[in-house]
């Protein structure tokens, strides 16, 4: 059900078509594409979409240099990780049917307020269907999907962690320190996405702390 539910909103967030000249009304910079992937270098440079070096533009409110910088940040999480470039649904099946992850959608009338809230319903955590790691992998899943709508490029997203069910126990004996550290590369300056709120519930020490350093 929450696979479905998750489809559902994504559905309402139609991805770019790259072969458009227009972005929302927006002349796509043509230059500014290629100023990036000329920054980057011609392997880097040839790594990635023009549709995900726009999200970068966009991140980095059109400035060539810090979006270069986005993008050679992400090739080196997902390379290290060897995660691909766009992960893909069957990446992330397994997870997805957990029901650890909700995608809503936010207040569509307002430009203040995160185009989309993404929870995390910590009490589906179970490590014996899928490691912390594929759980992280669907969280950018998730997010590089949202983000292919510009409204969620421009107003950003909202993350809701619920622990107050969580099986501490199990948590943490499936929570590693390399875990936490992946956890804060692959969102810290490594994505083109704007985290606008962050709520936590019931959260144990661990990640308090965790969410304070990042």
């Amino acid at each position: 059900m929450w696979a479905e539910n998750v489809v559902g909103i994504l559905s309402e967030h139609p991805q770019i078509n790259e072969d458009d000249e227009k972005v929302k009304g927006r002349v796509v910079d043509e230059d500014a594409l290629l100023e990036i992937r000329r920054l980057l270098g011609q392997e880097k440079g040839l790594a990635l979409s023009d549709s995900f070096l726009r999200k970068c533009l966009v991140y980095q409110n059109g400035c060539v240099q810090r979006a270069s910088g986005t993008a050679e940040r992400f090739i080196a999480f997902r390379r290290a990780e060897r995660w691909p470039f766009r992960l893909m649904v069957w990446d992330v099946d397994v997870a997805l049917r957990t029901g650890l992850h909700w995608l809503l959608p936010g207040v569509a009338a307002s430009d203040a307020l995160p185009a989309v809230c993404l929870v995390f319903n910590m009490a589906a955590l179970d490590p014996s269907r899928c490691s912390i790691q594929q759980y992280q992998k669907l969280t950018l899943f998730l997010m590089e999907c949202a983000t292919d709508a510009l409204a969620v490029q421009q107003r950003g997203v909202a993350l809701l962690a619920d622990f107050r069910e969580l099986n501490v126990g199990r948590f943490r004996r499936a929570l590693g320190v390399e875990d936490i550290k992946r956890g804060l590369r692959c969102w810290v300056g490594s994505f083109p996405c704007r985290v606008r709120r962050i709520w936590l519930l019931g959260a144990p020490t661990v990640v308090r702390c965790a969410s304070e350093f990042a």
